[in-house]
C-alpha cells in the first residue's frame, strides 16, 4: 500500500522521467533510464496503468538508435524484473517481443543483455504466465530467434505442466509440432530438445495429440523421437 500523496509525487516524478527517456539527446534518455530503475526498485507497488506507461517506454528504448541506450534499457529490465514479480504480466504482450527481437540483434551487447533481461524475466515470473508469449515468439521471431525461445520453452515446461497441463497442450505441443517442418539444424536441434522435454512429462499420451497432423508429420514425428530414443 502506498499513501495517495506519495503515489501522487511518485505519479509527477515517472512523468518527468517519461520526458527524459523519450529525449532527443542520448545522454538525458540515458540518465533518465538510470533514475527510473532507481525508483522502480525503491518503490516497485504502482498502479497497474503507470506500470503499462513504464513498460510501453521502456519497450521504445529497446529498438533505440543508440546502441548504449538499447542496452541499458535492457538492463534496466534485468533489474526491475525482480521487484516487480507478477507485476509484469500486465505488459508482457509487448514486452516479451521485442525483448526477443533483441535476442537476434547482429551486435554482440545488445544479444547478451537481452539474453541476461530474459533469464532474469523467467526467474521473477510463474512459467505458466510465460508459456503463451514464448511459444508465440518461437513459431514467429525471426530465423535467429527460434531455436533461442524453443531451448526456453523446454526449460519451462515441466514447471508448466506440473501446475497447468492444459496450457503445454493448448500452446506448447503445436509449437513443437509446427517446427517439425524446419530445415535449419539449429532450429531441428532445438525442437527435439524440447520434445523431449515434452516427452519426460507426458510420455505417449504425447504422440495422442498428434491426431491432427497430417501423416506426413505424423511420421515426422514418429521419426524425430525415435532418434531421439524416444517412444
Amino acid at each position: 500500500y502506498m499513501p495517495e500523496g506519495a503515489m501522487a509525487a511518485e505519479l509527477e516524478e515517472l512523468t518527468g522521467l517519461f520526458k527524459r527517456v523519450t529525449s532527443n539527446d542520448w545522454r538525458d534518455r540515458s540518465d533518465g533510464l538510470k533514475e527510473l530503475e532507481t525508483l522502480v526498485v525503491g518503490c516497485p507497488y504502482m498502479p497497474e496503468d503507470q506500470l503499462v506507461s513504464m513498460f510501453d517506454h521502456l519497450v521504445q528504448r529497446l529498438s533505440d538508435g543508440n546502441s548504449k541506450v538499447n542496452v541499458q534499457a535492457l538492463s534496466v529490465l534485468e533489474n526491475i524484473f525482480p521487484a516487480l514479480g507478477e507485476s509484469t504480466v500486465c505488459s508482457l504482450n509487448t514486452l516479451v517481443p521485442a525483448i526477443v527481437t533483441n535476442l537476434g540483434s547482429t551486435n554482440e551487447k545488445i544479444r547478451f543483455a537481452a539474453n541476461k533481461a530474459i533469464d532474469s524475466l523467467t526467474h521473477s515470473m510463474d512459467s505458466a504466465s510465460l508459456l503463451q508469449n514464448f511459444a508465440h515468439c518461437a513459431s514467429h521471431g525471426g530465423p535467429r530467434t527460434k531455436h533461442v525461445m524453443l531451448d526456453r520453452l523446454a526449460l519451462i515446461a515441466p514447471d508448466v505442466f506440473r501446475m497447468r497441463p492444459h496450457l503445454v497442450t493448448k500452446y506448447l505441443v503445436p509449437t513443437s509440432f509446427a517446427m517439425l517442418s524446419e530445415t535449419r539444424g539449429e532450429v531441428k536441434t532445438a525442437n527435439t530438445r524440447l520434445l523431449r522435454s515434452l516427452w519426460e512429462v507426458m510420455g505417449p499420451t504425447l504422440k495422442d495429440q498428434s491426431s491432427s497432423l497430417s501423416p506426413a508429420m505424423q511420421s515426422k514425428l514418429e521419426e524425430t523421437l525415435r532418434q531421439a530414443g524416444l517412444g
